[in-house]
């Protein structure tokens, strides 16, 4: 009998319970013109064009951009496969690949062709 009450009596303590984390408190909003700034800063794929061998993909992103009316397009390139980051190859339009994929042609008041896969340098032409 003394056996049984002590099992009741261990059954019945009451374990405490762990003390719950502090409430996070939230992020302010950010203010309105910040804001403003992001939404003004939002891209707009323009065009794309893939390499000859399909190993590399080319694009120009339409950029507004509050100090130029008209905004920006920005070139890019990275391989197809996605293992590295697009790399910024200038700011331009109208982008055409060489017929080996060595290079990538743009205009941006004038013609330039970059080398792509070694060092990214634009040259005028």
């Amino acid at each position: 009998m003394k056996s049984s009450l002590l099992l009741v009596a261990i059954a019945g303590a009451a374990v405490p319970a762990a003390a719950a984390p502090p409430p996070v408190a939230a992020a302010p909003p950010p203010p309105v013109a910040a804001l403003l700034d992001q939404l003004a800063a939002t891209r707009q794929l323009d065009e794309i064009a893939l390499s000859p061998d399909g190993q590399r993909i080319a694009w120009v992103e339409h950029v507004a951009d509050r100090s130029q009316p008209a905004g920006r397009w920005l070139v890019y390139a990275a391989p197809s496969d996605g293992r590295r980051p697009a790399v910024k190859i200038g700011e331009g339009r109208g982008i055409a690949w060489s017929h080996d994929g060595t290079r990538l042609a743009y205009i941006d008041k004038q013609l330039y062709v970059a080398a792509i896969g070694g060092p990214c340098a634009s040259s005028p032409i």
